[in-house]
């Protein structure tokens, strides 16, 4: 059943292309495996265990104070939907 929703979102380009669902299913049935590991040494609580695994789930090993770069879209303009404050060439000065 999850390898079938991996190969579904490889093969709708949700997930990666270049891993097979196979690859997939092992390395992330090991991440609940680290975070056991991790509580039973004391490496981390049971929280902080539960938010790393989430993590590296959802984003890898992405640094998170890192800049996402800006992608063009479609239509060729620039997105700043990842952004929190406007870039200079962003901003739109109206005058009366």
């Amino acid at each position: 059943m999850i390898q079938a929703l991996l190969r579904r979102g490889i093969d709708d380009g949700t997930f990666r292309g270049d891993i097979s669902a196979n690859e997939l299913l092992f390395l992330l049935g090991r991440l609940p495996e680290a975070a056991v590991r991790m509580t039973a040494e004391h490496e981390a609580g049971v929280e902080k265990a539960a938010a790393l695994v989430t993590s590296v789930f959802l984003h890898g090993t992405e640094n998170p104070a890192r800049p996402r770069p800006v992608k063009p879209s479609s239509a060729g303009t620039e997105r700043a939907d990842r952004c929190s404050t406007p870039r200079r060439s962003q901003v739109i000065h109206r005058h009366k």
